[in-house]
């Protein structure tokens, strides 16, 4: 019963998150981090030390590991859903206790990272 339910919630918070890095508004206004819109590589200044521009860069730099993190996630659950496939109520291997926990510890990073955003 706890595997039933700890699989509902990791299914549930992929759904979440999901749901929030492919669908959210700022995908379509270009870079959200800058009120001009996205700039060339070579325009690009240095950034100081402090202030609130080095917040924005980190800023934007969470939310692009966020995203790449959350396409990371869907892969593993696929993984995880063809394996879940493949065996019945009698046999449940290692690797797919493995994988729920990785996809688990991976789940909460990206929720970690998605407070602080």
């Amino acid at each position: 019963m706890r595997w039933k339910e700890r699989w509902q919630g990791i299914l549930i918070l992929v759904l979440l998150v999901g749901f929030w890095a492919v669908g959210g508004p700022a995908q379509n206004s270009g870079d959200i981090f800058s009120p001009s819109g996205p700039k060339d590589a070579d325009s690009r200044e240095p950034l100081p030390n402090t202030g609130p521009s080095r917040r924005l860069k980190l800023q934007k730099e969470s939310f692009e590991q966020t995203q790449k993190d959350t396409a990371q996630l869907y892969d593993l659950t696929s993984q995880l859903k063809k394996d879940m496939d493949n065996t019945n109520e009698d046999v449940l291997s290692i690797t797919v206790m493995k994988k729920a926990e990785e996809i688990e510890k991976l789940a909460e990073k990206i929720k970690n990272r998605m407070k602080n955003l």
